[in-house]
């Protein structure tokens, strides 16, 4: 059965079920459902990881909050009508400010309110924009030719030297969009806090920071899954630039017999083995996916042995993560 590693740290074996499991028993549903589940977990904690691992410009943490009224029934309608908004904030980030890297989650308040905590990755200089049409000399002179693709042209304006200013102008304008799209008038209805260089620099710092932060993020995960909330919403969004697909690694990949040794690790790190970690007796609570299935973490940074293939091939190599140099290898070729 394959393994799949996850850029947190996180591996995900598929061991067959110990008895037979009957067609009929099987979940079929095909509604979709809104409900947070561990399988988001792990892609927001690789997308938040791989952001704070690999950061462009400055890492922010921002919450967007609605102000409460009493006479405003906030319930499905309203949350379809807050990712609506948050869509179109979502586009002004895109087109006015070039913000291409942002993770963020749905949650609502005691007063069923919806607010939002997003990680965002952001460029402090780039203060506008303009469409600029490659066609406008030409008609100008006379000439015409087939109207081309308009493309954008972001603009850097002078601004202050002072960051701590720069950064206080950029989420002001933030805000300034964002109450304009809700017709709020709060003054702190956007909350940023910065993710700073020397939080980075500490031992594991990075990985410590993701793991927080995921448990920040969905802490609808920390109640039993009869109660969880269905949004009936989205309740999670990661851009194109933070999605990370984990490595499959299959039974006859040279560096499956490694994995053997770093379950051992974490086995005896976490005190977890598969044969009592099942709540049923059959070992078949995960029968969405027909196998059973293995769920562990690993430290992110750390190798097995000297004498394993992945130790061999990259313990010279600057890679970071274990996710990288299982994905230098497979490149590579054994």
């Amino acid at each position: 059965m394959p393994i799949n590693v996850h850029y947190c740290g996180k591996i995900v074996e598929y061991f067959p079920p110990k008895n037979k499991i009957e067609r009929q028993d099987i979940y079929t549903d095909k509604k979709r459902s809104y409900v947070y589940t561990s399988k988001q977990e792990i892609k927001i904690t690789d997308s938040i990881f791989f952001a704070l691992e690999n950061p462009i410009n400055h890492l922010f943490f921002i919450t967007l909050t609605y102000q409460w009224k009493p006479h405003i029934n906030y319930g499905l309608a309203f949350r379809k009508k807050a990712n609506t908004d948050l869509n179109r904030f979502l586009k002004f980030c895109r087109d006015k400010k070039n913000i291409r890297r942002y993770v963020g989650v749905l949650e609502t308040t005691k007063k069923n309110v919806p607010h939002y905590h997003i990680i965002l990755d952001c460029d402090l200089t780039i203060t506008g924009y303009k469409r600029v049409n490659a066609n406008k000399k030409n008609y100008d002179n006379g000439l015409w030719f087939p109207p081309l693709k308009s493309y954008t042209k972001y603009t850097h304006k002078k601004t202050s030297k002072n960051y701590q200013q720069r950064q206080a102008y950029f989420f002001q304008s933030l805000q300034t969009h964002w109450n304009t799209i809700t017709k709020n008038f709060y003054r702190n209805s956007l909350d940023y806090q910065p993710i700073t260089k020397k939080d980075l620099r500490q031992k594991n710092g990075a990985y410590k920071i993701a793991k927080y932060l995921t448990k920040y993020f969905t802490k609808e995960l920390k109640k039993p899954k009869e109660t969880r909330r269905d949004f009936g919403v989205r309740n999670y969004f990661i851009s194109e630039k933070l999605r990370v697909k984990p490595v499959q690694i299959k039974n006859k990949d040279p560096l499956y017999s490694d994995f053997i040794l770093i379950e051992q690790n974490a086995q005896k790190k976490n005190n977890l083995y598969w044969n009592i970690c099942s709540k049923n007796k059959n070992f078949t609570e995960n029968i969405h996916y027909i196998e059973n299935t293995a769920l562990y973490w690993v430290d992110p940074y750390a190798l097995p042995s000297c004498d394993t293939a992945i130790t061999r091939i990259t313990h010279n190599k600057p890679l970071k993560t274990l996710h990288d140099r299982i994905k230098y290898i497979q490149n590579e070729g054994v």
